[in-house]
């Protein structure tokens, strides 16, 4: 039997998680954009969520 990178079965081989990098990278590339000067990551989220649900 051969394991490869996508079989979660060996803990030794995790699984490929680009889509999560891609995420995580788009995320800080709009905060980047969008935060304040010394606007730390959690607090531009929290911000945006605020703003998002109107309270």
């Amino acid at each position: 039997m051969t394991l490869d990178a996508g079989d979660n079965s060996n803990p030794a081989m995790p699984p490929e998680y680009m889509g999560t990098v891609d995420v995580v990278k788009r995320i800080i590339d709009v905060w980047r954009a969008d935060a304040r000067p010394g606007e730390r990551t959690g607090d531009w989220l929290h911000k945006g969520s605020r703003s998002s649900t109107g309270g």
